[in-house]
Formats: structure tokens, sequence, C-alpha cells
């Protein structure tokens, strides 16, 4: 924490259950930023990786927020904006 911002580091993953299909994620979400805490415009951005698991069906999905392009895997970008960038990836169990 600064004097006008903060950041936020989550470091573990939440779980989500899906209903009928019974389907369990993992995911860990992007860090946090936080600014214009005491003057200036009020900002809230997503940074660094963000990652999907989905276990059952081996599939691994990749984000990327921020200035940080650096992919886990090279692979053809699937989702391309300015900040942000991603893909789905088949993996081994």
């Amino acid at each position: 924490m600064g004097i006008n911002s903060a950041y936020s580091r989550i470091p573990s993953c939440l779980g989500l259950k899906l209903h009928p299909s019974e389907k369990v994620y993992k995911i860990k979400m992007p860090d946090v930023e936080l600014g214009g805490l005491v003057y200036g415009k009020r900002t809230l951005r997503l940074a660094g990786k963000g990652y999907v698991v989905d276990q059952t069906d081996c599939l691994f999905a990749e984000v990327s927020f921020g200035k940080d392009k650096k992919r886990v895997y090279e692979a053809k970008q699937k989702v391309n904006d300015a900040n942000l960038y991603g893909g789905v990836f088949k993996v081994k169990p």
C-alpha cells in the first residue's frame, strides 16, 4: 500500500461448482491494483494472470491482464485486446 494506491495479491484458488453437471473448476484470480485512494481519479485495475482449470476435461485457461503479455504456452492468442490476452489449452492429466 502506498499513499495513493494499494495492491492486492490473492494467493489461493477459488472453487466453482456448476449444477446440475457437478463440474468443478479451480480459479486463480489476477492481482488487483487500486489507485486514487486519496487524490485524483479512482481506478481499479486487474494485473497479472488469472487461471481456470477443469481437471475433468483436462482444460487450462490463462488470461493475462495489463502490460505483461507473457504466456505459459506458446500458442496463437485467442483473445486479443489492448490489455487482455489469453487462451484455452488442452493439457495432459
